[in-house]
């Protein structure tokens, strides 16, 4: 038999349910058709016709897997190869997100960029602070890229069910090797995991990166640094809530307390209501205090508040030093890099509060405790590390305090409405790195009873115009296949 009892009692259940959601899509399908009269051919089509063309695509391949057979369900699910009915239950799975793109997309702004001709002027403004790099052989690194990918993804998985971390690590490994023999079997699994991801397995498998076997390997290659430890910082600020965001009472002045001791208790005592850990990343040594006084061996004046990506669910500033010890090194500054709390566990605003607290804390005792008098800082984040650093932006723009010189956003999240739609979003429906069937449940994870709608420091792309002025100069990246590409384009022709 090819299937073990859970996996053959899943695949049933998702063959049951199926002509309830074909006949569901079919009957939605066919009354937009004839609202919209729209064709599904052609190169050029608009964002909504996208959108449906995906959804009749996932529904295509499903009519078409029932349709080959007249067996009866039970001779259909023994009559399949598992490779073909893996692939059938993840096109079920996207049905769940195509209608809320496609809903979305039929609701569209028409005067959008993306229904515009290439030389309308919102194009020609937007190709005017757009600067381009191509990469060779870019389709084929992306290609070989993925199939990595997928092989980490289904062999990651498969060691989460052992306890120890020597065990985890040896089964990383093991599974590794075997998945890489077999790649198209490597493939399946991947796909089995993203149709039933959860936000807990992803923050597990994600977490594996900081096994500490990983990271002693991963340590050898990374760029040599003279600085890199953690410290904590307490928390000085009073605590706000989801309501305080609301209803914009978070416009915190200085506070008037004594000087905070600077902590650097053990990692098992660390707590993370009363701390936010931060790494320190130095090319240099820091200031020493002598008799009282600082003493500077090579003095920089020049610090970044780095905050990292991860769905706002995973990850930490140990796992980012790949490219932020390079920052460091090839800047000559000295990056804060924040661990905030994490969701679903702490959701919005938890870690708005930690990164607005550790910028509180930059400006108002860095150099007291540490001897670094940070002339200019640069917030800096990723994913939604970037939508962090554009809220505290916003913060610090509506509090009385000194303004950063400048935004660093690598592909950020500007936008966590569901009730949104772009047409790179649909990208994420093969994305080996944030799966559709993720990207809904991290965010609604860390959204938490907040409402993206309406709140810009959830969806900073809603920012009044007044405030976007008022903001330091912001480099974007973002690359040609992040289904978070969209927003940053629409975010960059609102600051220009």
């Amino acid at each position: 038999m090819l299937y073990n009892e859970p996996e053959y009692h899943y695949f049933y259940d998702s063959i049951i349910k199926l002509h309830t959601i074909c006949i569901k899509y079919n009957f939605l399908l066919k009354h937009v058709f004839e609202c919209l009269k729209i064709e599904l051919t052609g190169e050029n089509m608009t964002p909504n016709c996208l959108c449906i063309s995906a959804l009749c695509h996932a529904l295509k391949s499903i009519y078409t897997a029932l349709n080959n057979s007249t067996k009866t369900l039970n001779s259909l699910l023994y009559g399949f190869s598992q490779i073909k009915l893996i692939g059938l239950i993840s096109e079920i799975s996207k049905l769940s997100v195509l209608h809320v793109y496609m809903l979305a997309a039929l609701k569209a702004d028409p005067n959008e960029i993306y229904y515009q001709e290439p030389d309308s002027s919102d194009w020609r403004l937007l190709h005017s602070v757009l600067s381009i790099e191509v990469f060779p052989n870019v389709d084929e690194n992306v290609a070989e890229f993925d199939k990595s990918s997928l092989i980490m993804w289904a062999s990651l998985t498969k060691a989460l069910k052992f306890s120890s971390e020597f065990g985890t690590f040896l089964a990383i490994i093991g599974y590794m090797i075997y998945n890489s023999i077999d790649k198209l079997k490597s493939e399946v699994k991947a796909e089995l995991v993203f149709s039933d991801m959860t936000v807990t397995k992803f923050k597990n498998i994600c977490a594996l990166v900081d096994n500490k076997y990983i990271a002693f390997f991963c340590k050898i290659g990374l760029p040599s640094i003279k600085y890199s430890k953690a410290i904590f910082i307490p928390n000085l600020l009073p605590k706000f809530t989801t309501n305080d965001y609301r209803n914009g009472i978070i416009y915190t002045s200085r506070v008037s307390i004594s000087s905070p001791i600077l902590c650097t208790q053990n990692k098992a005592l660390y707590n993370s209501n009363k701390y936010i850990k931060v790494r320190i990343i130095s090319p240099v040594n820091l200031p020493r205090k002598v008799s009282g006084k600082w003493e500077f061996q090579d003095e920089i004046t020049t610090v970044m508040l780095h905050i990292h990506g991860g769905g706002f669910v995973a990850f930490s500033s140990k796992s980012q030093q790949s490219y932020t010890r390079n920052w460091a090194i090839k800047a000559n500054i000295i990056i804060f890099s924040v661990d905030y709390r994490l969701a679903p566990e702490c959701p919005y605003p938890a870690a708005c509060e930690d990164v607005f607290n550790v910028y509180y804390w930059m400006i108002t005792y860095m150099q007291q405790q540490l001897g670094i008098n940070a002339k200019k800082i640069i917030l800096a984040g990723d994913s939604s590390g970037g939508n962090l650093a554009l809220s505290l932006a916003l913060r610090i723009i509506r509090s009385d305090l000194p303004h950063p010189v400048g935004l660093l956003l690598g592909y950020p999240a500007l936008n966590l409405s569901s009730n949104h739609y772009s047409p790179s979003l649909t990208i994420a429906l093969n994305d080996v790195m944030l799966r559709h069937s993720m990207l809904f449940e991290v965010l609604q994870s860390y959204v938490g009873n907040g409402n993206p709608d309406v709140d810009p420091y959830l969806s900073p792309i809603l920012i009044p115009e007044y405030e976007l002025k008022l903001l330091p100069p912001i480099r974007i990246m973002i690359a040609g296949k992040d289904p978070l590409r969209d927003e940053a384009i629409r975010f960059t022709l609102r600051c220009v």
